[in-house]
């Protein structure tokens, strides 16, 4: 049990690791929760200005 739990550990601090290192994937994860973080913003905008009329 012990066991697998360090295994499961190491294939976080891998995975993790590769996913540091791989600029290109970083900033399309970046662009995807930017674009996210947009169209609720947008959605919260909304709601406001229908909530003012």
């Amino acid at each position: 049990m012990k066991n697998r739990q360090i295994r499961s550990i190491e294939f976080t601090v891998m995975s993790s690791k590769i996913i540091i290192y791989d600029t290109k994937l970083l900033k399309e994860l970046f662009i995807k929760i930017k674009q996210k973080f947009y169209t609720v913003m947008k959605i919260m905008i909304l709601v406001v200005v229908v909530i003012k009329m």
